[in-house]
């Protein structure tokens, strides 16, 4: 059975290629607008704007230069969900599908994933499926699900601080941050693992992650990071006495954007 009352369905993406180039941000357009799931019908520079969806005028945003600017892309219908495209020098984009999106839905997003990853080349991207289930916990899987959603760092304030924290059910890892982790220790991490033709590699907890029980997840999980946690490219994990997690940068993780900080 699919996790139950997710709190967050989502793709992250991070990586050094800035959005602010037309190329780049045109790349990630054209990709929403081949899927006839994910086309954007509205978007608009803030979260109350609204106005009908326009390649070209979205385009038309990116200026060559880094700007404090988010574009917002929307469906209000199937699937309903939000984009942002963030275009400063700390390049990254999030979709958001709603929470009423069936489970038998999901799978979706993991394609649009495929997608992007392909088009962008990022040097990390999840998607995932958070729980809502804080401290204190009832079970041991309850308790390594949310040590995984703590380390989906996304593409804001938690990536920008401490880098990628770990695993999500799907994580993509580019072709620098293979590097630091070494290509044949990344390969062969112990979950199911695809090289990508454009240099990457995916990495699924388990087969159809979509569709895996809390169980299974969390113990892939435990399983697959007791293996890259010695790298030191993830960030180290600390607990309070509550149980809450503090992430600190892996003394290995080097990568950084053109305006400083990671990556």
């Amino acid at each position: 059975m699919p996790i139950e009352k997710p709190r967050l369905i989502r793709l992250d993406m991070v990586g050094h290629r800035p959005l602010y180039q037309p190329d780049v941000l045109e790349s990630l357009l054209d990709t929403f607008e081949a899927n006839r799931l994910f086309a954007p019908k509205d978007w608009g520079l803030d979260e109350r704007a609204h106005e009908p969806y326009s390649h070209t005028r979205v385009a038309k945003v990116a200026e060559g230069k880094p700007s404090d600017d988010l574009i917002f892309l929307r469906r209000p219908r199937q699937l309903k969900q939000t984009t942002i495209l963030r275009l400063d020098e700390r390049p990254g984009a999030a979709t958001e599908l709603s929470l009423k999106t069936p489970p038998s839905d999901w799978h979706h997003l993991f394609s649009l994933g495929d997608a992007l990853a392909a088009a962008y080349q990022p040097d990390i991207a999840w998607v995932h499926i958070y729980s809502d289930a804080p401290p204190p916990f009832t079970t041991e899987a309850q308790e390594l699900k949310y040590l995984m959603d703590a380390g989906v760092t996304g593409f804001s304030v938690g990536y920008r601080d401490n880098g990628p924290g770990g695993l999500g059910l799907r994580t993509y890892i580019g072709p620098r941050l293979i590097e630091l982790f070494g290509r044949e220790l990344l390969l062969a991490t112990p979950a199911v693992v695809a090289e990508l033709p454009w240099g990457g590699a995916c990495i699924d907890l388990v087969d159809q992650p979509w569709q895996a029980d809390l169980a299974a997840l969390a113990s892939a999980w435990r399983v697959a990071m007791d293996y890259l946690r010695p790298a030191e490219v993830f960030a180290a994990m600390d607990r309070d006495e509550q149980g809450y997690v503090y992430l600190a940068p892996g003394a290995r993780f080097t990568l950084r954007w053109s305006g400083g900080g990671f990556p």
